[in-house]
């Protein structure tokens, strides 16, 4: 169950992302944008399974580095120097820190790194389910290793795109915005504006009018706009440095497909994840251990299909921040999955040791959290399931030296798992 939650949590995040990046670009409804969502994770799920869901991921990242890569290029070879640090224009790049600071789109400290949400993501990111999942398909442990490797090399592309198109947009932004007449801005800013992604002077408008007019109620203006009259929102400046650097609609819409291919990568991953703890892993081991492999493969991919349709029900109608049930997804890992993944290599912990990591995980967070001052901020939610996770651990060790018996298995599994050439997941009767 808590395997289940966790990646229809991380499953949810991923539709809400591909639902806002169509209602971003397309200006469809919400609704029309998650039926398109839903419709497509059927078809990419349900069929092939977790293949479907793994070639779909492969899919998403290539239209992404094709997407954030080409804009980048096109104006470094048209001469444009671009805003990042070592490979790009310093200064450009400490301007877009700043104006990004000034629009508070960094956090209160964006020159501090806090050690706590370093630690926490590390942890968490490390053990969260849809994630960990694909490590089961590698072959071997080289190709595991290899993988992960590889991975963590196209996690730092995909970092530095979006730092470099973020930054890029923030200068072309400013650059465009200010110090010129807020009825005169080019007519995406003000399509971005009605969409609600971009205000101008604190507020929202249709008309450059209606705009003007409300900017010169601002206390100090005079008559051309400021930095700090503009507030733009992350995706605003993910999506639209096309336009935003006279690079035409196409390259936009490449960005926002990119985007919507990201999510619903993530949401396939998460659902399929979701759809095999409940259907097969509970079904399977808790209920009937003898069900044929067809009945499982049914349930679950009957379960699939209904957390995919009660997903997009939701988003269509309720529009939430995707940070929300990743930071769930990672608080509840760090506290429970982690334990649990370290416990795995203690030769003497059994099933009830690992149902105390769960409990006291839980409880353990809850309770630093609340000591804490019950805030919900970033670092401290990071610092509380960081104290969970390792009270549960020093629980599961103590409980499993409280108690005797035989050890002989556990001792043979963690050799096993280190040295043995063994594969230890029990493949399930061809499933």
């Amino acid at each position: 169950l808590l395997v289940a939650a966790i990646a229809f949590a991380v499953a949810h995040a991923g539709v809400e992302i591909a639902v806002r990046a169509l209602n971003l670009w397309t200006g469809i409804s919400r609704p029309l944008a998650a039926a398109l969502a839903g419709i497509v994770l059927v078809f990419m799920v349900a069929p092939g399974g977790f293949a479907g869901a793994i070639w779909g991921s492969v899919a998403a990242g290539a239209i992404f580095v094709s997407a954030f890569a080409l804009p980048l290029i096109v104006l470094a070879l048209g001469g444009n120097p671009l805003p990042f640090p070592v490979w790009g224009d310093e200064a450009l790049w400490q301007g877009a820190i700043a104006h990004l600071a000034g629009w508070n789109l960094l956090g209160k400290d964006p020159g501090g790194i806090s050690v706590w949400l370093v630690v926490a993501l590390a942890v968490g990111l490390a053990v969260l389910v849809p994630v960990v999942a694909p490590a089961f398909a590698a072959p071997d442990r080289r190709s595991a290793r290899r993988a992960g490797i590889i991975s963590l090399l196209w996690l730092a592309l995909f970092g530095a795109l979006i730092a470099a198109t973020i930054a890029a947009s923030a200068v072309a932004l400013v650059e465009d915005s200010v110090g010129q007449k807020p009825d005169r801005l080019s007519s995406a800013l003000y399509a971005a504006s009605r969409n609600g992604v971009f205000s101008i002077c604190g507020t929202e408008r249709s008309t450059p009018i209606a705009l003007r007019q409300v900017c010169q109620a601002q206390p100090g203006f005079k008559d051309n706009l400021r930095d700090s009259d503009l507030t733009p929102r992350r995706d605003f400046l993910l999506l639209n440095l096309p336009l935003l650097a006279g690079l035409g609609s196409a390259f936009s819409g490449l960005a926002a497909a990119a985007l919507s291919a990201l999510g619903l990568a993530l949401a396939a991953i998460g659902f399929h994840a979701c759809a095999t703890a409940l259907g097969h892993d509970a079904f399977h081991r808790v209920r009937d251990a003898e069900a044929l492999t067809s009945r499982r493969l049914a349930i679950t991919r009957l379960l699939l299909i209904v957390m995919i349709i009660a997903s997009t029900a939701s988003a269509s109608s309720t529009a939430i921040d995707p940070r929300v049930p990743i930071g769930i997804t990672l608080v509840l890992s760090i506290a429970t999955i982690a334990p649990l993944v370290a416990l795995v290599l203690w030769g003497r912990a059994t099933a009830l040791d690992a149902l105390v990591v769960v409990v006291v995980g839980l409880v353990g967070t809850e309770t630093a959290m609340i000591l804490g001052g019950n805030t919900m901020s970033a670092a401290h939610l990071a610092g509380a399931s960081l104290v969970g996770g390792a009270l549960a651990f020093a629980a599961g060790i103590a409980c499993s030296l409280a108690r005797g018996g035989d050890r002989e298995f556990g001792t043979a599994f963690v050799r096993n798992i280190l040295h043995g050439k063994t594969e230890m997941p029990n493949w399930d009767r061809g499933a």
